[in-house]
């Protein structure tokens, strides 16, 4: 193993569980907004996107941990002049 790649993968494992508690929130998400929808309460589901918006700014929210670690792995994987894939 070189050195470094023990902290890639960390980061690379912490990435990949942060993007995977994203997808569950967005699909829960989308089933309160479904669920809204159906019973016809528009302003409930602006509420909820209004919330969410400001839930998803907030430092220690889920979308920017996941943001922060995939800039830090994409740093260190750049700056030793890897190419990596979106």
């Amino acid at each position: 193993m070189k050195p470094g790649e023990n902290s890639d993968r960390q980061l690379n494992d912490w990435a990949e569980q942060y993007q995977s508690e994203l997808e569950k929130q967005a699909s829960d998400r989308g089933a309160t907004v479904e669920s809204l929808l159906l019973s016809g309460d528009f302003n409930a589901i602006r509420e909820w996107l209004e919330l969410w918006e400001e839930e998803d700014k907030a430092p220690d929210s889920l979308r920017q941990k996941y943001n922060e670690t995939y800039a830090k792995l994409k740093r260190k994987i750049l700056s030793r002049g890897t190419v990596i894939d979106n």
